[in-house]
């Protein structure tokens, strides 16, 4: 590759991240003459006023998409040359439709965001082809008279990358030796005819775009042809304008295939990716609430909507706020909506404790709660998750042990290591402020008579009747 200190290189994304990101990678493989820009009506000022050898852009601009940008550049009507290389970045990517699309607006390269990481390579490759490289489309065309070949490939040849073979089983031999994404293959053949060809690369690759060329052909030959798996058929003698529509048309078809094939395959990895998520998520034992950017309900999880006291259809898509408030334990007041402000802030927000819940139902719960923001590709937050755990019962438990720690189990009084820690503060209070305090020590006289006539139940009930005096 030429030294990168001479390339002058554009990058166009709207995310500062993205486009930081980029710079970085450039700058480690030398190159020094780096410009930016955020939004598409910004770019093309750029490439306007400057000649630029790269332009690096994501598909969706401001104002303008990368689609429209590079039928600018190669319009010639910019400072920039016509010639100019383009890559492509987008986070929604299908390789075929990737490759085709490319081809109809002559961008060099497409690169899916989530591969990013192979950017350096691409543009290595990019910067060292050729400047006329534009990828053309791949033909085989398979016919036995040379002036039809010939013809063939005075129409063709700007546009489609072409293969010969004069028989069927040249023909046959090098379409399994190669890929094309059209066979344009006549019907009367030596050594092995168009049908025969036809039904053996439909056998090994059943989208693949064949279209038939025949001298004798009529509707009924025709109509066997495309039942055969033909995508189309042409007769002899063809206008060049029909032979160009025929083949443009069969070239979609495969990439319309391929990529619907590949979508397809996407959606059903989607869905099962759902499938787990929404699993996982009905399986857990916390609350968790989706919202969108307004802080409607979107998903709501069977554990949120029972501790809610709420049925779905009542919910999902409504103000969050109109089922979950939560307030402080002590004074009540309430506390602030952790969804909303993951939003604004574009922060994870931890709730503070004591902190309430009141179901529809009237029922209160200690809760622990959570909200993060959902992020877009920019890093702009477009909604919030909500997690949130019930913790009545281990408040409880923690009440529980709390009072059992410093209180007698038979009297509820405090406990001698209260009574011990009570000593030790008033002893440090008296010896730095000066104060008094004293010790009132009661006695109950001829208790053990009670126990040794009445026995020690007896006993206890009367110490528990003295200490809800003393309380």
């Amino acid at each position: 590759m030429a030294s990168p200190r001479c390339k002058k290189i554009l990058i166009v994304n709207p995310a500062y991240k993205v486009r930081g990101q980029i710079r970085d990678m450039l700058a480690e493989m030398g190159f020094e003459s780096i410009d930016e820009s955020g939004d598409g009506l910004d770019a093309i000022r750029r490439l306007g006023d400057h000649k630029y050898d790269l332009i690096i852009t994501d598909i969706d601009l401001t104002n303008i998409d990368a689609w429209r940008l590079s039928r600018l550049v190669r319009s010639n009507m910019l400072c920039t040359d016509a010639s100019t290389r383009i890559i492509i970045l987008s986070s929604t990517y299908s390789q075929r439709i990737a490759e085709a699309t490319a081809k109809e607006f002559e961008v060099d390269r497409f690169v899916a965001l989530g591969q990013i990481h192979t950017l350096p390579a691409v543009i290595d490759k990019l910067l060292q082809a050729p400047a006329d490289s534009l990828p053309k489309s791949r033909i085989l065309v398979v016919e036995d008279y040379k002036d039809t070949a010939e013809l063939v490939h005075r129409i063709l040849h700007q546009r489609f990358d072409i293969t010969y073979a004069e028989d069927g089983e040249a023909g046959l031999a090098a379409w399994k030796k190669n890929q094309f994404d059209i066979v344009l293959l006549d019907l009367m053949l030596p050594k092995m005819s168009g049908e025969e060809v036809l039904k053996e690369i439909l056998k090994s690759k059943p989208e693949q775009s064949v279209v038939m060329m025949t001298a004798h052909g009529d509707a009924k030959k025709a109509a066997s042809l495309v039942v055969a798996g033909a995508v189309d058929f042409i007769a002899k003698p063809f206008k060049a304008d029909r032979l160009r529509q025929v083949c443009a048309i069969a070239a979609h078809r495969e990439d319309f295939v391929v990529s619907n094939e590949q979508f397809r395959a996407k959606e059903a990895a989607l869905a099962q990716e759902k499938s787990r998520a929404m699993i996982t998520l009905r399986s857990i034992a916390d609350g968790v609430v989706t919202t969108n950017i307004d802080c409607e309900v979107e998903y709501i999880n069977p554990v949120a909507l029972d501790l809610l006291g709420c049925e779905q259809g009542d919910i999902v898509g409504q103000p969050l706020t109109n089922f979950y408030n939560t307030y402080h334990e002590i004074s009540h007041i309430p506390t602030a909506n952790l969804a909303k402000r993951a939003i604004a802030e574009n922060e994870i927000q931890h709730s503070a404790s004591r902190t309430m819940l009141k179901s529809s139902a009237g029922t209160e719960h200690f809760v622990e709660q959570q909200a993060a923001p959902i992020r877009n590709d920019m890093g702009v937050a477009t909604g919030a998750v909500l997690v949130f755990r019930d913790r009545t019962e281990a408040k409880n438990i923690e009440q529980r042990l709390s009072f059992h720690a410093s209180h007698d189990p038979l009297t509820g009084l405090y406990n001698r290591d209260v009574f011990d820690q009570e000593i030790r503060l008033a002893l440090h209070d008296t010896e730095s402020n000066g104060s008094e305090h004293c010790i009132c020590h009661i006695s109950l006289s001829q208790f053990n008579i009670v126990n040794e006539s009445y026995g020690h139940r007896v006993g206890d009930k009367l110490l528990q009747k003295v200490s809800k005096l003393l309380q």
